[in-house]
């Protein structure tokens, strides 16, 4: 898997705070409070391969500085962490072992052990763990023993907890890790943290949900009961409404992945009621066989190898389940596989319960987010997920924001008696991010090498440090920062100063910190990004130093307090950044290609909303339904209202805006870094007017309608219609001043030009 922008930033910027809390913390310059790190990352973000690489990139700061690693998971999924990990990390010094395999004595260095979590903090009657993997025995092959041991010996450790939101802080549980694991830092891993609730202490790393959209790596859209009603009749039940209307979808995806010649058999996961977890009741068992009734009327049996089951105690056909071409086409489960598994040709559900409410999480969801081949296909029924459920109604969680946004409850329909129109339409693809991307750390490591002169053949350690030596002031005594003393200033209005000398002063370690920042951004020439561009810049210079024995404090000193030594690393940035230069045009090339898609756009067949919006009552509106989102601006209900008591249209359209599907046109502005880049402009509506003219108008209010922003998306508008002079078209921008709306539809727009009453 190759990593992702998103992944890059989260894995440096977690990595490098764990690096330095700890070296602050050897120190005696952090809180002796456990702190918690906090990867915040949506469900199909791959948070399992970021963990991984976190531990890649610490793996040489562990091994000196000498760490071991618990990893902790619910249920079974530490097993398929392991495993998944294994492979990832199979070419670094790290050891990893599961808690079974555990012996007596002191873990050694770099070891990560994993360890079901929820079975690790149990309690006996008298308050005692009861768990043996815990509890204190004679042979010393327990946790408390084992790691009272590892810390005797002068190691630290580190707990990692996936999915964190779980149990982790669960009283028992909080017993455990103060009590038994004792660690120098917890890292928690979760799509919905329960950090910020408990008002600790804790660096959160978070993982924005478009972001991973975006990245190709997860489903635009979940859509909930798509087009069920055909499968409702008066003979039918609710049970076999979900599932036949859910089998439907997935032979419908089947069919299309063949036709697009996308070898591809989209899976449908079938979860049983939770009447009685993971045990079956005799009402688990009588759904069961339902469901089973369903399937083999459709030709799905067990014994074909198209239908497979994992329950704790029936499990079959899933041996190869996961292979995108598996013959299996169904699965049905109860809980098993609720978290951590990884199957991306999953992309249907159906979902029975058996109460009258339910929380909708989006982790039961998460297992049908994923993108088969990591990548969105040009047929868009394929970027979606489908669920199919019995229940009434559904509530999300209030925590679970990523779940309102991506998850559509509502449905509205076209208008059947209405004229489709046709506009060309953009989607732009985000390509340049300002700052410099992973793929710069080997050719500044490279570098660094020729600069120095050194090599992997050396030893690291005191070889590599005499040939920086040879280059770099080292030294504290020639790292100090310079200070006036005694001048006098004798001609106030001349500015005239006597002689004077410099004295030498120590720096104090936030000045240094400060000054290395600036240093380095200063290197970084065109790449002003920052925030992103200093995890790989730092990571690398650190990573580098490392192998001299040379810590990150004395990094950073060694180029804040250090003309000679910044000198010499501009000359250094200056190289790489030319050498750079080639593969980042190369990649910018690659992205550009794919940057504007053109595309067509018509009133959708279907739209769909999410619970932030509710049915409004709208006319003239062109969907069956109109959904307007809550708090909506009073300068839309009023425009809306205008629109729907009009004699003059024959329907309006409420435009979306950042996905395909809604209307685009393509303008230029001025970035920050004052260069030209592409945008996206999303109007508010479009109407479709009675003599067949088409209107686009984007509404604003009093000072909304005076930047340069404005100004741009208002003359790209013009332009766009004059191009499309035989679309018959017109619009501009509305603004509402004194409670009436005024148009300003000049070819170059001005805020204090002219405004004309706008009525229909």
């Amino acid at each position: 898997m190759i990593l992702k922008e998103f992944q890059i930033d989260a894995i440096n910027e977690t990595a490098e705070y764990i690096r330095d809390f700890l070296i602050k913390k050897e120190q005696g310059k952090a809180s002796s409070k456990v702190s918690d790190v906090v990867l915040k990352s949506p469900t199909g973000s791959g948070k399992t391969i970021m963990a991984a690489e976190i531990l890649r990139n610490l793996a040489d700061f562990f091994e000196a500085h000498h760490y071991v690693i618990i990893w902790a998971a619910p249920n079974k999924l530490h097993e398929q962490s392991l495993n998944k990990l294994s492979d990832r990390l199979q070419d670094t010094e790290y050891q990893l072992i599961n808690v079974d395999s555990m012996g007596s004595g002191a873990l050694t260095r770099n070891t990560v052990l994993f360890t079901n979590w929820e079975k690790l903090f149990k309690q006996d009657k008298d308050g005692e763990w009861a768990n043996k993997v815990v509890r204190k025995g004679e042979d010393g092959k327990n946790l408390q023993d084992v790691l009272d041991a590892t810390r005797a010996a002068g190691l630290g450790v580190i707990l990692i907890v996936d999915e964190s939101h779980q149990t982790f802080y669960g009283p028992n549980s909080q017993a455990l890790v103060h009590e038994v694991i004792k660690p120098d830092l917890v890292f928690e891993i979760s799509a919905t943290p329960k950090a910020v609730s408990t008002g600790g202490d804790y660096h959160m790393t978070e993982v924005d949900f478009a972001d991973v959209i975006e990245s190709e790596l997860i489903k635009k859209e979940v859509y909930l009961n798509n087009e069920i009603a055909k499968n409702i009749n008066d003979s039918s039940n609710s049970v076999e409404v979900v599932i036949k209307a859910a089998l439907d979808k997935r032979d419908e995806l089947a069919k299309i992945y063949q036709e697009q010649g996308i070898n591809i058999n989209p899976l449908l996961l079938i979860q049983l009621p939770n009447t009685s977890k993971e045990t079956m009741s005799a009402l688990d068992l009588q759904d069961k066989d339902i469901i089973e009734n369903i399937l083999t009327s459709r030709g799905l049996r067990y014994s074909n190898g198209e239908l497979a089951i994992w329950l704790s105690d029936d499990k079959k056909n899933l041996e190869n389940i996961v292979k995108p071409t598996s013959q299996v086409k169904v699965l049905i489960f109860k809980q098993a596989i609720a978290l951590g598994w990884d199957c991306p040709r999953a992309q249907v559900m159906a979902m029975l319960r058996d109460t009258k409410s339910e929380v909708f999480r989006i982790q039961t969801v998460g297992r049908i987010l994923r993108m088969p081949e990591a990548k969105h296909y040009a047929e868009d029924a394929l970027n979606k997920a489908y669920v199919y459920t019995d229940l009434p109604d559904i509530t999300i969680a209030p925590d679970d924001t990523d779940a309102k946004n991506l998850i559509k409850t509502q449905f509205s329909y076209r208008r059947e008696d209405i004229s489709n129109i046709a506009l060309p339409s953009v989607f732009i693809h985000r390509t340049d991010y300002g700052d410099l991307r992973a793929d710069f750390k080997p050719i500044l490591d490279n570098i660094l090498d020729q600069t120095f002169d050194v090599d992997d053949s050396m030893i690291i350690g005191e070889e590599r440090y005499n040939k920086i030596d040879e280059k770099l002031e080292l030294y504290d005594s020639e790292l100090t920062a310079p200070i006036i003393a005694d001048a006098i200033i004798e001609n106030l209005d001349s500015y005239e100063v006597s002689e004077y000398e410099t004295l030498k002063v120590n720096m104090d370690a936030a000045n240094i910190e400060r000054i290395f920042n600036t240093v380095l951004k200063g290197f970084t020439g065109q790449f002003k990004n920052w925030a992103r561009t200093k995890s790989v810049v730092c990571g690398t210079l650190y990573s580098w130093f490392h192998k001299a024995n040379i810590d990150i404090e004395q990094v950073q000193k060694l180029l804040a307090c250090s003309t000679v030594n910044q000198e010499i690393f501009s000359q250094i940035f200056d190289r790489a950044l030319d050498a750079y230069e080639d593969v980042y045009r190369e990649e910018m090339k690659r992205r550009r290609a794919r940057e504007l898609e053109e595309l067509t756009f018509r009133i959708p067949d279907v739209d769909q909303f999410n619970e932030n919006y509710l049915i409004t009552s709208s006319p003239n509106n062109a969907m069956v339904l109109y959904y307007r989102k809550k708090n909506a601006p009073s300068t839309e209900e009023k425009f809306e209202d205008m629109l729907n008591s009009s004699k003059q249209i024959e329907w309006w359209y409420k435009n979306g805006e950042k996905m395909e599907r809604y209307f685009a046109i393509p303008f230029f502005e001025l970035n920050e870094r004052k260069r030209t880049v592409r945008r996206a402009f999303y109007p508010d509506y479009i109407i479709k007017y009675n003599d067949g003219s088409i209107g686009i108008y984007d509404t604003k209010a009093g000072f909304t309608a005076d930047n340069e922003h404005v100004r741009q998306k208002a003359n790209a508008l013009q332009d766009f219609i004059k191009r499309n002079a035989n679309l018959n078209l017109k619009g501009g921008i509305i603004n509402v001043k004194n409670n009436n709306f005024y148009l300003q539809d000049s070819p170059d727009y001005d805020e204090n030009g002219e405004w004309v009453l706008f009525n229909i």
